[in-house]
């Protein structure tokens, strides 16, 4: 071959070669920008660690913590031997550590669970961290994630360590953010903090992916949430209600609350409710904010409203007044049978005013009010509602749900001649738990009114961000004289009245009322048709026994409210019995002889 022929010939194979190489480059250049164009950011969302509710005292009452699901691959481990041998140590020590199956049970659990060739067989749910690392040291689980299939699945519960102490008070927020319940809900914002974020940036170079963190935002954690719960109180209030509650089972549902007289801070809110399929086991649980949500017909416990209005007007000046007892009768108004009993054991045609409020006479308020405003039904009805809370508290309020009062228009259809009788004894009306302790408040703070509030301050890291001050609603709702007068006959009726059985000797000097009501009784609750909204064909009715007042009476402290719920019953439950004895059991418990 001549020298002229081998040179094309080698020039042929380098072209040759050089192509070739050529189209490879060409093609490993077009694969990795095709690579390259399938790179992937992935945003994750950094949940902000949510704040903690304090009690008065810094006692935690609510917060966040990490748990963990944890699962087993029962097929990971190849070797028969193998998992048989590590199941039969793990068995007997996963008996002592999670007691709900024996060692045996554990076993054949396993066992079933290999069988069935399970990839994520539970094992427990919801453990701390200090549960995690004591499983971590056993058998299997103490192997690396892909030797021996132990599973772990971390996120943050809240939890109460209080239990289900103020649970209705404290509140929650559903997961889907609706309902938002108590303070928890109200305050949801700020609890919550502000969530971060991470993008991570995923690429694949050759046949491997790789991921890159590109960009971080920090969580910045929720304000923390300091309320004027008093734990200990609340421990004694709830206590006081649950023994009477779980008692009876014809009770169905109640609330307490312990007010400090000046500030309005608000020491203990108890919320029991039994439900219907409680009513056998007869347990009492924080299901239902009856202090703020339970609107109701008080009965008794708003004579001293009619009191202080005709005090405060003048129409009478001294509680020794008298008023004829007429035997109990009123026009157009249901007779008061208990002055029937009074005229006979006192020989006597009169009652005092003193005395009436004493005994909660229907006849002696009616009268007083149809005397003094027959004429001024508006005003009367007016003055009433400015005692209680306003409408606008609603929305400040620290929990949401609260229930403005509604009074029967005078100049509405349903006011008849009974009506300004009724109104004048808690009647033809409702208003809450809330609103009525707030009155009762007043009287104690010499005639200034204060907003009732939960929440003291609020608080990131060491940063105040909220202070509660005072707030005066109203700084002359009554005179100075008027509260005194109420305040000598509240503790008469403590001392002599239909308080005395319970609160006479208390550890300390109470004074109050005492109110007992029928309710209108819910669709639900009726059996037949009757003609009477509040009883059913069957005779049975709804109560709502209350206790309102303040201690020590001489220089008020706190203000307390007990209301009981019946469910329909043919029993009447009175205010001087139930609600005064939940009230001298959380008077003893925080008071000293």
């Amino acid at each position: 071959m001549n020298k002229a022929v081998k040179i094309s010939l080698i020039s042929a194979c380098a072209l040759l070669v050089t192509g070739i190489l050529g189209i490879v480059i060409c093609q490993r250049i077009a694969r990795w920008r095709f690579i390259r164009s399938m790179d992937e950011e992935v945003h994750y969302t950094l949940e902000a660690p949510r704040g903690d509710i304090y009690d008065m005292n810094g006692e935690i009452i609510a917060t966040s913590t990490m748990v963990y699901d944890v699962h087993l691959d029962c097929a990971l481990i190849q070797s028969e031997a193998e998992w048989k041998e590590k199941t039969l140590e793990l068995a007997p020590r996963l008996a002592t550590l999670l007691p709900e199956r024996g060692a045996a049970e554990w076993w054949d659990y396993l066992q079933d669970g290999r069988h069935q060739n399970k990839r994520y067989l539970n094992i427990v749910k919801r453990i701390t961290p200090e549960m995690k690392d004591s499983l971590a040291q056993l058998p299997i689980f103490d192997m690396k994630q892909f030797e021996g299939g132990a599973i772990y699945t971390s996120y943050e519960v809240r939890v109460y360590p209080y239990d289900s102490l103020a649970r209705r008070a404290i509140g929650y927020v559903h997961p889907s953010g609706d309902p938002r319940v108590g303070l928890e809900g109200k305050y949801d914002l700020f609890l919550h903090g502000t969530d971060g974020y991470r993008v991570l940036t995923y690429n694949r170079t050759d046949e491997k992916r790789h991921k890159k963190e590109t960009l971080r935002k920090e969580a910045i954690r929720g304000s923390d949430v300091y309320t004027t719960l008093s734990m200990p109180v609340q421990a004694a209030a709830d206590s006081a209600l649950r023994a009477i509650l779980n008692e009876d089972e014809d009770l169905e549902s109640g609330c307490l609350i312990l007010m400090d007289v000046h500030t309005g801070a608000i020491r203990a809110m108890v919320n029991l409710s039994k439900g219907r399929r409680d009513i056998d086991s007869g347990k009492a649980w924080e299901r239902y904010n009856c202090a703020i949500a339970s609107s109701y017909e008080p009965g008794e416990v708003l004579q001293t409203m009619t009191l202080a209005s005709v005090l405060r007007d003048r129409y009478i000046h001294s509680l020794d007044e008298t008023v004829e007892t007429n035997h109990g009768i009123l026009p157009d108004y249901p007779q008061d049978v208990h002055l029937l009993d009074y005229e006979r054991s006192n020989r006597t045609d009169c009652i005092s005013v003193k005395e009436g409020l004493a005994l909660s006479s229907k006849y002696v308020f009616g009268k007083l009010a149809t005397d003094s405003y027959a004429e001024s039904t508006q005003y009367f009805t007016e003055g009433i509602r400015s005692w209680c809370l306003p409408e606008a508290f609603s929305y400040d309020f620290d929990v949401v749900g609260f229930r403005p009062v509604d009074i029967t228009n005078p100049k509405g259809y349903y006011w008849k001649n009974s009506t300004l009788p009724s109104v004048a004894n808690g009647h033809a009306l409702v208003m809450t738990p809330l609103d009525i302790l707030s009155f009762y408040n007043t009287i104690a703070n010499r005639g200034t009114m204060v907003q009732p509030y939960l929440v003291e301050t609020l608080q990131k890291g060491k940063e105040t961000t909220f202070k509660h001050t005072t707030r005066v609603l109203k700084e002359h709702a009554m005179t100075a004289a008027v509260t005194d007068t109420l305040t000598k006959a509240l503790r008469y009726v403590t001392t002599e009245g239909t308080g005395r059985r319970q609160l006479y000797d208390a550890n300390v000097a109470v004074a109050g009322k005492t109110g007992t009501a029928r309710q209108i009784l819910n669709p639900y609750d009726e059996k037949g048709l009757a003609a009477d909204p509040y009883r059913d064909n069957e005779g049975r009715h709804k109560t709502a026994a209350t206790y309102a007042g303040f201690f020590p009476a001489e220089a008020p402290q706190y203000s307390v409210i007990c209301v009981l719920y019946s469910y329909p019953s043919r029993k009447t439950y009175f205010g001087g019995t139930y609600p005064a004895m939940a009230v001298r059991a959380l008077v003893d418990r925080i008071s000293d002889k």
